[in-house]
């Protein structure tokens, strides 16, 4: 009869053991890299769809943006001063740049034919509400958005109803979409006229236009409790109502476009001696800066041909391990600064855009 079979030595066992921690260690180690590939594939991902957006829609609200008020026949009423031409810079040089950005329908435009003072009623009395003084198409719904301006404030409003074709009221919300002024959140301040938009009387021949597009870019931090850190939203505001911090106040007139953008500078470029291509005067363009008012008058002018817009985007974040110090260079009139802290990439984006002028008689 043979010897019993023995059970394994300590030796054995522990030899076992070892192994057994490498093998799991290495299959820890391959689980670890492919949460950080997918981790890094889903940022690529999410930073090309935003750039998409960046690059496409953003771009195309700028190029339409700063026409609204550039219309024919209007210079000598809207000369007294730098008032709102659907481009306001929200610019600051220790945050990313907001901007307001409103384009118009140049086939709906007209004037008041009686004051209107935001606060005194909810009927603006215009000279038509059609397509033109030929057809009897009316250009004016409910939930239309419009602006009507003074030389001291304006006032974008929502129509509630229209009146038929030919006539020439337009019944509107009785709190704004936003007015001059109105803005005031952290690290933005809109620099608008001091008088408040809702408390100007807009007189007789005022300007009224209805806006093919109006948006509000503002930045916001907030701490991401998927990402475990403080990102930076890029929102979108189309409706403020009213309301002079819409972010704080949780206004549902918001939206998040982004919560990889690091920073976004806009620049402008005016041609005082337009058509001539000499003595070209740049805003924002360097830390100095330039007047706002004068940028303003140069919109209003038509004298700004090209807007120039810088993103830097973040990428590829694996926080707390092998923590990198990336230099994100000066940009508009913001200084170079350093990323936070974690390892950070960052992909700059950069491009130009050239606005779009219609000339309207009204």
């Amino acid at each position: 009869m043979g010897r019993r079979d023995s059970g394994f030595s300590l030796m054995e066992l522990m030899v076992v053991m070892a192994l057994s921690l490498v093998i799991l260690g290495g299959v820890y180690m391959l689980m670890m890299q492919f949460g950080q590939s997918a981790r890094t594939e889903n940022a690529r991902i999410n930073l090309q769809q935003e750039a998409r957006y960046l690059l496409s829609s953003f771009s195309t609200e700028l190029k339409n943006a700063g026409s609204i008020l550039s219309i024919a026949n209007s210079g000598a009423f809207l000369g007294a001063s730098a008032h709102f031409v659907g481009v306001t810079p929200l610019n600051n040089t220790s945050y990313p740049d907001g901007i307001i950005l409103a384009s118009g329908d140049p086939i709906a435009v007209t004037s008041l034919t009686q004051a209107f003072s935001p606060t005194g009623g909810t009927t603006l009395s215009v000279k038509d509400t059609t397509v033109d003084s030929t057809v009897a198409i009316d250009a004016w719904k409910g939930g239309d958005k419009g602006i009507v301006v003074a030389t001291d404030g304006y006032y974008v409003f929502e129509v509630d109803a229209a009146t038929p074709p030919t006539a020439s009221t337009l019944s509107v919300r009785s709190t704004s979409v936003y007015h001059s002024g109105l803005l005031n959140m952290a690290g933005y301040q809109d620099s608008e006229p001091s008088t408040t938009g809702d408390q100007v009387t807009y007189p007789v021949d005022a300007p009224v236009v209805r806006l093919a597009g109006f948006s509000i870019y503002v930045f916001r931090d907030v701490y991401s409790t998927t990402q475990k850190r403080m990102v930076r939203q890029l929102l979108r505001i189309t409706d403020a109502r009213g309301d002079s911090d819409p972010v704080g106040n949780n206004t549902d007139g918001w939206g998040v476009v982004s919560e990889n953008i690091y920073d976004l500078q806009v620049a402008y470029t005016a041609y005082p001696n337009w058509p001539e291509a000499t003595g070209a005067v740049n805003y924002f363009d360097g830390v100095s800066g330039n007047l706002l008012d004068d940028l303003k008058d140069d919109l209003r002018l038509k004298r700004v041909k090209q807007f120039r817009v810088w993103v830097v985007a973040l990428t590829d974040e694996f926080g707390g391990v092998d923590e990198a110090v990336n230099q994100v260079p000066a940009l508009g009139d913001a200084p170079a600064n350093t990323l936070p802290a974690g390892k950070y990439r960052y992909k700059l984006f950069r491009f130009a855009v050239e606005p779009r002028n219609y000339n309207v008689a009204i």
